[in-house]
């Protein structure tokens, strides 16, 4: 057993983990959703990213300090 061919199945092994992990993803995805369950529960959604964005904006606009600076001085 050769070095190059020792690092090529730990390279197969970590794709074929990898690939494995996305299947069960996907799998777990369709499964909660034949059992009637949103796939997307835990997510946030839109509006609600949206909402924080916008009160996070609104808190930080006290301390923004807006300088007038010319070319001239």
């Amino acid at each position: 057993m050769t070095l190059d061919n020792w690092q090529e199945w730990v390279v197969a092994l970590v794709v074929v983990l990898c690939v494995a992990k996305v299947a069960l993803s996907i799998f777990q995805t369709y499964k909660r959703g034949a059992e009637g369950n949103s796939p997307c529960a835990g997510c946030a959604s839109p509006c609600d990213i949206k909402r924080l964005y916008d009160k996070k904006r609104e808190s930080c606009q006290g301390n923004v300090k807006k300088s007038n600076k010319s070319c001239c001085e």
